[in-house]
């Protein structure tokens, strides 16, 4: 209805569990691209691979629908965005994503 406003600072009405991990038990990873299409995933990790990134592998992470093509993991967030960095100084959008090792 117009004039009604919506508390946007409100808890949502079923929220999920977060997970809160410790970084020392974390897995870290690269990704430098997450598509919905398996085949734009692959295409992306060969030209990936064809840079030199001879490691990178497509993965799929517990309740995402999407192909993330991983350049590497590390178990160090340090390791992790130092490798980000190097990518993004060659142009290669990346970003770091922290698993818990258990998963």
């Amino acid at each position: 209805p117009a004039g009604r406003k919506t508390n946007v600072n409100a808890a949502p009405p079923n929220p999920k569990p977060v997970t809160v991990t410790r970084a020392d038990e974390d897995q870290y990873y690269v990704i430098a691209g997450s598509f919905l299409e398996e085949d734009r995933a692959i295409n992306h990790m060969g030209t990936l691979q064809s840079a030199g990134y001879a490691d990178t592998r497509i993965v799929r992470f517990p309740n995402s629908p999407y192909h993330s093509v991983c350049v590497e993991s590390f178990n160090s967030r340090k390791d992790a965005n130092a490798l980000k960095r190097k990518l993004e100084e060659s142009s290669i959008d990346a970003f770091v994503r922290a698993v818990p090792k258990t998963q």
